[in-house]
Formats: structure tokens, C-alpha cells, sequence
């Protein structure tokens, strides 16, 4: 189930809200309810995923346990078999019964939430949790569970006790959701539609369908704005879900098209995946902390392995990490830290990078990559320019301004002139009676949009 589908929005979520108010009175049955609500959300995908989060819960309560009440350097064998136990299902449903209708919902975020927990408990970060409702909003609470943010233990656990309800945080949770909400539905699933048209007529083969040159950039911007707005838009409503909860989130995305480096990109794109990695993986490996240059290298190389890995074993997302690898390992050995006062330049830079990278990410399969580079610079004898290249333009140009406006912080930037800034007694009423016209257009003409069945799936689980 979708935040973004009329199921959720008309009964999983209001029906949880209303019950978890009704609650009010006990924040041991509201984390009740909270879990029972999370376990449904796992159910209204597949009951296989609701049974494979409960098996998860188990076993990670176990292990926990076991790896908390261990000796000082022992239980290394224990802590490897936890590890397995996460990642089994994942490699099992993911790769060896690919069935999609089978697919546990956010089993890849479970896992992740997992095995850091089990890292923490065995560094003796944070002790063993033996209240299992606890244990399970931290593995799979529904609006995390989709998308993220992976965090850790101790940070969940800390917003969890000491969540507040206010009327000021329904309020920022509600226009964060129905903001992310807009970015899915309106922006997001819309210009994915001229990121398909693209991208299918370039797998067609030059002999079958021309794609020029300005048709395939057009189709790649279309696609970088996709995932950025897919991947905001859901990291929105997820912070937005969890605001009206009582319980803060940490953010997952930060204008990373501002970005100066790549290294900066992926400090700032799905932020909290790029800082698992860092933790976990990284760090563990031993980082940057080697005199010998030649291990920081296998470190980061290996880290960009997992990360990899983690989308998919095809060979598309193994290059495509091979070229983020590349050119943040290129960074480091110039030792660039995106300070630089050559500003446009170097952002110039990371998004030719980024999005050269994005082609592959979304090609089929690496033929069709190459295929696609073929096009966007001439080699397959395509041209710049046809017929069908303004037909898109004259259609889709509206969400391809949109989207370059609202991918940059001048939103965020007048958002917070509007809430802080010094104004008028007239200035303040009609910003207080615009905003929230606003937002009850945006839900509207989202709901609209998700009525007519043109919503998506969230990208990232398509892969």
C-alpha cells in the first residue's frame, strides 16, 4: 500500500490517526496501536510480508538478547548470524523468488533496520530492548517503513518516548504530507511519463524509432526530476505522517541538485541511506582513518559495492556505483571538499555527473544505456530535432519548469520568510488564510490526479 493511493488516504490513515487519538490517555497503548497499525500496513501488501517482519521482530529480540548479556569480546558468531537472518528474506524474496506480488513491503529498510540494531547492541551502543512493541516500530513503523529514513536505534527509541502531541505539529505534519504528496503525484508520476516515452523509444532501436539528440536530454532531465521529486516527495509525507504521531523523523533529502561535488550529492540525496552505508559498512571497514591510501580506496570501493548490491545484483547498478565510486574517490584524491569559489562551475560539474550516472540507473540494462548515451550525443546519426521532440515540449514543459523551480531551496527560502519573517498585520492575514487555500488545492488536485489511476509506485521499489 502507497501513501500516495485513495486506500490510504481515505482508510488505513484516518482510521490509525482517530484510533491513535482515542489513545490519548495511555502512551503505552498508543505505542500499542502504533505497532498493530505498522503490522497491518506490512498486511495490506502481502500477509507474506506481515508474517516475514513478525519472524524478523522475533529473531532480532533474540539476538538482541543474546548479544547484550555476552561477554566482553565474544558473540561475534551470534552477531554474524543476525546479520544473515536480515538480509535472507530480502536476498530470498529480491533475487531468488522474484516474485513482486509476493514482496513484503519495505523489507530492504527492515533489514537495514535490522542489522543496525544488531551492530549497536553488539558495540554495546545501546543496550538490548525486550519490549517487543518497541522493538517492532523500529523495524517496520509504517511511515518509515516505504522509504526511510533508515536511523538508528537510540534516535527512534529516544523520539518514540518522548513524542508529544501538539496542534503545531499536526499542523507542520499535515502541510509536509500534502506537500509531499503534491511532489509525487503531480510532479513526480507526471514527468515520469515523459521519462518512459523517452527512454522506451531509445530501447526500440534506431532502426524502429529515432530519438534525437535534444529528445534524449529532455527524457534524462525528465528522469533526474522524477526520482528527485519521488524520493522528497515520500521523504515529506513520511515526515509529515510521523509529525502528526507526535514523533520527528530525520530529514532525507536536502536540494541535492545545489550540490558542488558528488561527494556533496550523496551527503544530501536519500541522506539517511548514504549515512547507514557510512556507519555500517564504511566506518567498520576502517574508513578514511588508513595511512595507506590503497585501503581507503577498498574501503570506499567496497562500500559502493554494498550500496549496489543493496539496489540490485543486474550489472547496471554495479556500474552505476562504480561511477559514483569513481569520481568521489577522484574528489578525495584532489582533495576537494566542494569549498570552491568557482560555485556554478563545480555544480555544473555534479549534475553532468550525476545525471550521465542516472541513465544507467534507469536503462533496462546496460546495452540500453549505451544506446542512450549513443543518442544524447549524436552517434547513432539521430539528429537534434524532430517532429515528436516538440510534441513532448509543447506538453510537458509546464512540470519540467516546475520541476527545476521547486528542486532548488527558493521554496524553502520563502517558506521560512513567511513563518519568520517581519510582517504586517495585513501581510500575516492573508498568508494565514493563502496557505492554507494552498494546501487544500494541492490535496485536492492530487486526490483528483490518484482518482483518474495515474499514480505510481514508489520508484525505488520498482527496483
Amino acid at each position: 500500500m502507497s501513501f500516495a493511493s485513495m486506500t490510504f488516504l481515505i482508510f488505513f490513515f484516518p482510521i490509525t490517526l482517530l484510533g491513535y487519538y482515542l489513545c490519548f490517555f495511555s502512551k503505552t497503548l498508543q505505542r500499542v496501536w502504533l505497532f498493530l497499525a505498522s503490522l497491518a500496513f506490512c498486511a495490506f501488501g502481502t500477509l507474506t510480508g506481515a508474517a516475514v517482519v513478525l519472524v524478523l521482530l522475533l529473531l532480532n529480540g533474540v539476538f538482541g538478547i543474546v548479544l547484550g548479556r555476552r561477554k566482553e569480546g565474544r558473540g561475534r558468531a551470534a552477531f554474524l548470524l543476525g546479520i544473515i537472518c536480515n538480509m535472507a528474506p530480502v536476498i530470498f524474496f529480491k533475487y531468488i523468488y522474484a516474485q513482486g506480488s509476493l514482496l513484503p513491503v519495505g523489507l530492504s529498510f527492515v533489514m537495514l533496520s535490522g542489522i543496525s540494531y544488531l551492530a549497536d547492541v553488539y558495540s554495546k551502543e545501546t543496550p538490548a530492548v525486550k519490549n517487543p512493541a518497541t522493538l517492532g516500530l523500529y523495524l517496520f513503523y509504517f511511515p518509515k517503513l516505504t522509504a526511510g529514513p533508515a536511523m538508528r536505534f537510540e534516535v527512534f527509541q529516544k523520539q518514540l518516548l518522548a513524542r508529544k502531541m501538539t496542534l503545531r505539529r499536526s499542523a507542520v505534519g499535515c502541510s509536509r504530507f500534502v506537500t509531499g504528496l503534491a511532489k509525487k503525484v503531480l510532479l513526480a508520476d507526471t514527468l515520469a511519463q515523459l521519462a518512459d516515452i523517452v527512454f522506451n523509444y531509445s530501447a526500440m532501436g534506431r532502426e524502429n524509432a529515432t530519438v534525437p539528440i535534444l529528445m534524449a536530454w529532455i527524457g534524462l532531465l525528465a528522469f533526474a526530476l522524477q526520482i528527485y521529486f519521488d524520493v522528497s516527495g515520500y521523504a515529506d509525507m513520511a515526515v509529515g505522517l510521523s509529525l502528526m504521531f507526535g514523533i520527528i523523523l530525520e530529514e532525507n533529502m536536502n536540494y541535492p541538485y545545489t550540490a558542488l561535488s558528488v561527494s556533496g550529492f550523496w551527503n544530501r540525496f536519500y541522506i539517511s541511506l548514504t549515512k547507514w552505508f557510512g556507519q555500517y559498512v564504511y566506518e567498520p571497514l576502517g574508513g578514511s582513518r588508513q595511512k595507506n591510501m590503497d585501503t581507503m580506496v577498498r574501503n570506499l570501493f567496497l562500500t559502493w559495492l554494498a550500496i549496489g548490491l543493496w539496489y540490485g545484483v543486474s550489472g547496471k547498478f554495479l556500474m552505476w556505483c562504480l561511477w559514483q565510486f569513481l569520481f568521489i574517490l577522484a574528489e578525495r584524491f584532489i582533495g576537494y571538499t566542494g569549498v570552491t569559489s568557482h560555485k556554478a562551475v563545480m555544480r555544473l560539474y555534479t549534475l553532468v555527473v550525476i545525471a550521465l550516472g542516472w541513465v544507467v540507473f534507469r536503462a533496462v540494462d546496460l546495452y540500453q544505456a549505451g544506446q542512450y548515451y549513443m543518442n544524447m550525443f549524436g552517434v547513432n546519426f539521430n539528429g537534434i530535432w524532430n517532429p515528436m521532440t516538440g510534441t513532448l515540449l509543447r506538453e510537458y514543459w509546464m512540470y519540467l519548469a516546475a520541476g527545476i523551480f521547486f528542486c532548488t531551496p527558493v521554496t524553502k527560502k520563502v517558506n521560512n520568510w513567511l513563518v519568520k519573517g517581519r510582517r504586517g498585520g495585513l501581510a500575516k492575514a492573508v498568508i494565514t488564510v493563502c496557505y492554507p487555500i494552498v494546501m487544500l488545492a494541492a490535496l485536492l488536485l492530487s486526490i483528483s490526479y490518484l482518482m483518474q489511476g495515474l499514480g505510481r509506485p514508489f520508484l525505488y521499489s520498482l527496483y
